[in-house]
């Protein structure tokens, strides 16, 4: 390596407890090939939730290339940094995470050397974004089931299990699957109900629950997809439904699904919602739109 070839400057966010902790055994290796893509790079390590968009909001303008580990919570903080600040620089994303939805989705590449090259030397990729009244997301604004256990799930179980961890605890909290009355307003139709679960995404890869099947799903067309699960009359319903969005299928009569280029939200129990399984918070009434092209990511 040539130190006359580093003339381009990356910043480089590490979350150090996401996934398996595989990022603190990996940090050299990313190093070395930012480096050999012509990159000096300056790493800051993240000690609590919020730091990536602090982090990414305050110095992300000073660099040519913002990357971040991590993570699906990660990549929401820095594309909340970026939205914040009106950012506009290279931005690169290195999944390691407990969870890597959008990384599936968009066929990021999952080994850590691989991901980092792919920014570096990589394609820009536009995306939309979110706007969940005054919050940004990327891809998943959700509530009702399961949705709570991604943020109540110990990081140390995520760690050693993964994806399972998940699960396991959304059995033990079965008790709490109680109906959401909500009502969903756009400008083609209003769908009001008692909920098991709902999402408005711009993906619905979500976990391995939901599988990448043909559902018009295209992450910059400047529509949101809206998925709406009534809550099931028994458990065989239940289990009848589970079925029919593990193999993509929407036409179930407990299932509605539809796309939409912005939506306004009724929740009059006010229960609380998930941002890229995130906690967000409990609104009376929210508004969610897509900004069409809002992230362009390098891959």
């Amino acid at each position: 390596m040539d130190l006359n070839d580093l003339n381009k400057k990356a910043l480089l966010i590490v979350n150090p407890v996401a996934g398996r902790r595989a990022i603190l055994k990996n940090i050299d290796t990313i190093l070395n090939q930012l480096a050999d893509d012509g990159y000096l790079t300056t790493t800051i390590l993240t000690q609590k939730s919020g730091d990536t968009r602090q982090i990414t909001e305050r110095f992300g303008s000073q660099f040519d290339l913002v990357l971040c580990t991590g993570g699906d919570g990660s990549l929401h903080e820095m594309v909340c940094g970026i939205a914040n600040s009106g950012l506009i620089t290279s931005v690169g994303y290195l999944p390691c995470g407990s969870s890597n939805d959008f990384a599936t989705f968009t066929g990021l590449p999952l080994t850590l050397k691989e991901a980092a090259h792919a920014a570096a030397v990589g394609t820009p990729h536009s995306y939309d974004i979110g706007t969940f009244g005054d919050e940004h997301f990327l891809y998943i604004a959700a509530f009702g089931a399961f949705t709570y256990t991604t943020f109540d799930t110990d990081q140390t179980l995520k760690n050693i299990l993964g994806f399972p961890a998940y699960i396991l605890s959304g059995i033990k909290d079965l008790s709490k699957l109680k109906p959401v009355p909500m009502r969903f307003t756009d400008e083609e139709r209003t769908c009001e109900g008692q909920y098991l679960f709902g999402c408005v995404a711009n993906s619905l890869y979500l976990q391995n629950m939901i599988p990448n099947v043909d559902l018009g799903v295209d992450l910059s067309d400047g529509l949101f997809e809206v998925l709406l699960i009534d809550y099931p009359d028994s458990l065989l319903e239940l289990h009848e439904i589970a079925f029919s969005l593990l193999n993509g299928e929407m036409d179930h009569p407990k299932i509605t699904f539809f796309h939409t280029s912005g939506i306004t939200v009724e929740n009059p129990d006010s229960v609380p919602w998930s941002l890229e399984g995130e906690r967000s918070g409990t609104y009376k009434t929210i508004k969610i739109k897509p900004i069409h092209n809002g992230l362009t990511l390098i891959r």
